[in-house]
């Protein structure tokens, strides 16, 4: 009986080294593979980085050699009518020169960010001061009108006016983007205790839930937004998420039939020594 126990449990250690033996090795292998994930990860954003800045290069050359021959062309167009062609021509190549360069400045945001070296310059900031502007740049571009409504007293915050100006630009831009030309766009203001939230809403087509979840990945793009006719590559909102977690907030996007399509931003407000 005592020999029987004996022989059992030295089974059983040696089940236990064996056992150890195995997991030891699966976790040099994982810790192998992980690293290799890392670098790979490492030369990609490189890549991504060297990629970028050597296209932004020539395509500032072209964009201003474009431009300089849209001035004179336009003189010259006045005068002489068949000058005309060209001139409208030339347009079409600034307008897609650009669209290249937002792509690239998008490509180097978008690797700046995951890689964390994003540096970000707090100041006071009156949110309604810096909607207004977004708002009154948009309406320059394009033909629509947008609804602003602002709290009766001023709401500052503690953001980089640079960055999260880019956060207001890109949620108004695709919320008249993506919604009818007919349909109104609304950019509020609002606050809660200890937040500020800013919301952007229009009429575009409702998102489902998933699509609402993988909506800020990315290179994401819901389907309606491929089957348009706007072009773009699902960095955007990607690029909002992440300057928006730099300055402790959070973003979300909400839709329904009844309600349309509304993007949330919430920013918390300075504290009184914040704000001195």
């Amino acid at each position: 009986m005592v020999l029987g126990l004996v022989v059992v449990q030295k089974n059983y250690r040696q089940q236990l080294l064996h056992a150890n033996q195995e997991i030891s090795q699966h976790a040099e292998e994982l810790a192998e593979s992980n690293a290799q994930l890392e670098r790979a990860d490492r030369v990609k954003d490189q890549f991504l980085s060297m990629a970028s800045h050597e296209l932004r290069t020539p395509v500032t050359g072209i964009q201003g050699y474009v431009q300089l021959l849209l001035h004179r062309l336009k003189k010259q167009s006045i005068q002489n009518p068949e000058w005309l062609p060209m001139y409208d021509a030339l347009g079409k190549v600034d307008e897609q020169t650009r669209r290249l360069t937002g792509l690239v400045n998008d490509l180097l945001d978008i690797n700046t960010l995951h890689s964390g070296k994003m540096p970000v310059h707090l100041a006071s900031c009156e949110l309604g001061c810096l909607c207004r502007r977004i708002v009154e740049e948009q309406q320059a571009l394009v033909d629509r009108s947008i609804d602003l409504r602002l709290p009766a007293d001023p709401v500052t915050v503690q953001v980089d006016d640079r960055r999260f100006s880019q956060v207001v630009s890109n949620l108004v831009s695709n919320a008249l983007k993506y919604s009818p030309k007919n349909t109104p766009i609304l950019v509020e203001v609002s606050q809660r205790p200890g937040e500020v939230i800013l919301a952007v809403n229009n009429e575009s087509p409702v998102l489902t839930k998933e699509q609402q979840e993988t909506l800020f990945e990315p290179f994401y793009r819901s389907p309606e937004a491929q089957s348009s006719a706007t072009p773009g590559w699902g960095l955007g909102l990607a690029i909002c998420k992440e300057i928006v977690v730099l300055h402790n907030g959070r973003i979300w996007v909400e839709s329904s039939p009844e309600k349309g399509t509304t993007f949330f931003v919430a920013l918390p407000l300075p504290t009184s020594s914040e704000s001195a």
